[in-house]
């Protein structure tokens, strides 16, 4: 099996890719390691603050992982002498020598790590694109123009977030809480059963919420974002870093509901009722 991956796969691809792999888990956790300290710092800060460093720890990994890769792959020499070992050592050897025999059976095993590394990405990746044509479909079906006073409230909180981007907002039959879908022409999807429960300050304080995706250029961050998690998919620390990412990006689009102590009950109310729904 491993020499028909060989087969496949160039050696020097299959070495820097299982480097690439093995040095993420100790940098991985390191990251993290990091990032919870800097959470335990700066948690009486700004949801921005915490936003803005776990998405600069979350950015980090396929930065480290791209350094790695290409110092790695350089290393032609290197990895022709690995693989000459490798077929010359036995595990029984390899256990003699400590770390050293380690790496030298976690080399021999190199093509087939990279290979389940490969069809995890690739099934991963095609999971999401079957996702996103759903999500991308919300955009042309079930839709319902929204009513007159509600389309003012948009109008008005748009103007008043100083959101030059145009954007689309429809009532849809399909969709159990507000989205935005797209980043170049958003469209912004309101679950109409229950918009129709809530109050105007309510009704507000949920705009503010999602229009503030649109200012922020939320999309476009998160399907970076989902690309990271696909590629790196392997390790925890990637999972984690990524949920305190979408967490505290929430809890920045809820800042710009909030105008007063009002609107922090409207946006619980509102939250509220869309749960319970």
């Amino acid at each position: 099996m491993i020499e028909s991956i060989q087969n496949i796969l160039p050696d020097s691809f299959i070495y820097a890719a299982g480097m690439m792999i093995l040095h993420l888990i100790w940098q991985g956790v390191v990251l993290a390691s990091l990032l919870t300290l800097l959470l335990v710092i700066f948690r009486r800060s700004s949801p921005q603050t915490r936003y803005n460093a776990a998405l600069t720890a979350l950015f980090i990994i396929p930065v480290a992982a791209m350094i790695t890769f290409y110092s790695e792959l350089s290393r032609h020499e290197y990895i022709a002498q690995v693989y000459q070992v490798t077929r010359a050592t036995t595990e029984d050897d390899s256990a003699r020598f400590g770390i050293q025999g380690l790496l030298t059976l976690y080399s021999k095993y190199l093509p087939i790590i990279v290979m389940i590394w490969i069809l995890g990405v690739i099934t991963l990746l095609l999971r999401s694109i079957g996702q996103l044509i759903l999500i991308q479909r919300l955009k042309n079906h079930y839709l319902e123009p929204l009513s007159e006073p509600f389309n003012d409230l948009i109008i008005s909180v748009k103007s008043e977030l100083k959101i030059s981007k145009d954007f689309l907002a429809f009532f849809s039959g399909k969709v159990l809480s507000p989205m935005v879908i797209g980043h170049l022409k958003p469209v912004v999807l309101f679950p109409k059963q229950v918009i129709n429960s809530l109050d105007e300050n309510e009704l507000v304080a949920v705009i503010r919420h999602e229009l503030a995706h649109i200012k922020r250029n939320d999309y476009l961050v998160n399907l970076v974002q989902s690309v990271i998690e696909i590629v790196f998919f392997f390790h925890p620390a990637t999972w984690w870093i990524s949920a305190i990412v979408r967490k505290e990006r929430e809890e920045c689009c809820d800042t710009f509901a909030f105008e007063d102590e009002h609107s922090k009950i409207a946006l619980a109310n509102a939250l509220t009722k869309l749960c319970a729904f």
